[in-house]
């Protein structure tokens, strides 16, 4: 029953529980001053493009087994949405923030295959990638509701099977983390330093990046990972790789500078206006431990 009744809670819980999609901008003005765009994107349909950026994980420290799973999992997906037929092959240009996917035409798409599990997310995507790159020392004893479609997928997908082991540092590095009175983002960088200390969370590899967008919540006091990415240096430029959301996309993007992935993540995800943004803060963008350095 329980997963019978996910797919209707998932659409009224997207807000909640973060990577979310473009939905939420397209309802809200953006509260962010749009910065002009131009990048390149990709959903790795096509073979050069998927060689292109497994020889580049290769070099930047990712294990074969990760590839291979990352890969096995791109052709699922795309496999079973059809994603050759509507998507580009190669990279094309694009100068908003989100692609204009049919999100409806997805997410139809991804219940009417009546699959006994949920998707992945951009949390379990990047947390696959990064798992062997991070170090974690903390147990995480107390149950978040932010992270209950994630562990449900842990149980169920079978792309996303993990060990105990790594569930428990799954649940250590996104637990939410209690935030302080203030819209100050510098502070909440430093709060999540220190707790990710507490936990004993480190990074281990200097040519791969983990990119994690904070969103802070006033009404439950905490700050929780809402998006998630990992950023790998190419040549003068970068590739930043993320599944979007749930029944949305894999999606690799090339960015010449990290000033314009910065644009791009705060385009999509500082989306509070009115008097909520008075007392919730600006996105809280960290690259491994530090304040995203664009």
């Amino acid at each position: 029953m329980k997963n019978l009744l996910l797919p209707v809670l998932l659409t009224s819980t997207m807000l909640f529980t973060g990577c979310s999609n473009s939905t939420i901008e397209k309802e809200t003005e953006s509260a962010v001053q749009e910065a002009e765009l131009s990048y390149e994107y990709s959903n790795l349909v096509d073979e050069n493009t998927q060689n292109r950026v497994l020889d580049l994980m290769k070099t930047r420290g990712l294990d074969g087994r990760t590839i291979d799973w990352f890969m096995k999992t791109v052709e699922d997906y795309n496999s079973k949405q059809g994603m050759e037929d509507i998507a580009p092959h190669g990279f094309a240009s694009i100068n908003t923030a989100n692609v204009p996917y049919d999100e409806n035409q997805l997410f139809t798409g991804w219940e009417e295959l009546q699959l006994p599990y949920i998707d992945l997310n951009c949390r379990i995507t990047s947390f696959m990638l990064m798992k062997d790159l991070v170090d974690s020392g903390g147990t995480i004893t107390e149950e978040s509701p932010e992270l209950i479609f994630d562990l449900n997928a842990i149980e169920n997908n079978p792309n996303a099977k993990m060990s105990k082991a790594d569930q428990q540092k799954f649940e250590n590095i996104f637990y939410p983390i209690s935030a302080s009175e203030t819209t100050d983002v510098k502070e909440h960088a430093k709060t999540i330093v220190k707790e990710w200390v507490k936990r004993g969370i480190s990074f281990d590899n200097d040519s791969t990046s983990w990119v994690n967008v904070f969103l802070h919540y006033p009404e439950t006091e905490n700050l929780f990972i809402g998006h998630s990415g990992v950023l790998l240096e190419e040549g003068d430029g970068f590739l930043f790789i993320e599944k979007l959301a749930q029944t949305m996309p894999f999606q690799v993007s090339k960015f010449k500078t990290k000033e314009e992935l910065y644009h791009v993540l705060m385009q999509r995800y500082d989306i509070n206006t009115g008097d909520y943004a008075k007392i919730a803060s600006k996105p809280i963008i960290m690259e491994n431990d530090k304040l995203f350095n664009r």
